[in-house]
């Protein structure tokens, strides 16, 4: 099985399933890319909250951090209650930005729990305040989560038509983020519709945006679907290319599960390319990985990995 890039919430899967992995790669990057895996004090933050005298900016912004990085993808219920929170706070004081960021961090934790129905009522509230508000980011954010949710229906001239809105916006700001979002999100599509050559173009150009951005997750992630793109054509030196510069990142990053679905990558590629004892080698150093983050389901795949290279070493 190879394994596409993924994200602290996502788990891996086979390359040719990319579709459901991208799309909570792009809603995280919606927000904060990748920043829900530090460390944050919740007792401070909930104290700022409270704090009526501290600016409204600030209260909101701590209870933000509350939501999201707190409890968006451990406790996505608890997330709800505490965005429903913020909601109320934003109408009281008649703050709409703040009410619409309450209303998609509802929407969000709603997606991660699968109900993707319900998220995209929340997504809709929140873009008919941000096309009200004027505020172009915060409409092309929302153009994208919504967009999101017809990808996931599999209703791609839909999405397409909510992807390219989107870019088109982020475009027009200069929001390089906002910009890499809807990319992402457009080569999802043309991958799901087999056109890889448009799918290469566009992740090329949003690994050459992370980059820009300095943005080394989204670095490795981006290079890894690349050269998994590259691996479907069986363009194999290029898919090597890629893998390799997502697990130097990853190793750069010290991001363990990133490393170990590299190395099961590079180690498979091997293997389609009849290098067996190439396969071995990364596919062992992929499982050692696995057994000291006590990745279960990782390693049960690896093992089969593995049977299938041992197999085949021995038929060479």
């Amino acid at each position: 099985m190879l394994f596409l890039s993924t994200n602290l919430l996502s788990k891996p899967t086979k390359f040719k399933f990319m579709k459901k992995l991208f799309s909570i790669c792009a809603i995280l990057l919606c927000l904060n890319p990748f920043v829900h895996n530090q460390p944050i004090n919740l007792d401070s933050l909930h104290t700022i909250w409270l704090d009526e005298r501290q600016p409204d900016t600030v209260r909101f912004e701590a209870m933000k951090k509350i939501t999201w990085k707190g409890f968006m993808f451990s406790n996505p219920d608890t997330a709800f209650l505490l965005a429903q929170e913020l909601n109320n706070k934003a109408f009281d004081l008649n703050n709409q930005l703040w009410q619409a960021e309450g209303l998609k961090l509802m929407g969000i934790s709603f997606y991660v729990r699968g109900k993707g129905s319900v998220a995209l009522t929340y997504y809709k509230r929140c873009l008919t305040i941000q096309e009200k508000l004027g505020n172009k980011k915060g409409i092309a954010s929302s153009l994208n989560n919504i967009g999101l949710i017809y990808s996931d229906y599999k209703e791609s001239l839909t999405a397409l038509e909510y992807y390219n809105r989107s870019l088109e916006i982020s475009e027009e700001v200069n929001d390089t983020l906002g910009i890499a979002n809807s990319l992402n999100n457009l080569g999802i599509i043309y991958n799901s519709q087999g056109n890889s050559q448009k799918a290469i173009e566009i992740f090329t150009r949003n690994l050459e945006l992370y980059k820009t951005l300095g943005n080394q997750r989204g670095i490795a992630n981006s290079a890894n679907n690349i050269g998994g793109l590259y691996y479907n054509q069986k363009e194999y030196p290029n898919a090597l290319k890629f893998f390799l510069i997502s697990l130097e990142v990853r190793e750069d990053l010290e991001d363990k599960n990133g490393i170990a679905m590299s190395l099961d990558n590079i180690g498979l590629l091997y293997q389609d390319m009849g290098e067996p004892m190439k396969a071995l080698k990364f596919c062992t150093r992929g499982i050692k990985i696995k057994e000291e983050i006590d990745d279960i389901n990782g390693i049960a795949n690896a093992l089969t990995n593995l049977g299938i290279i041992y197999k085949k070493k021995r038929a060479v």
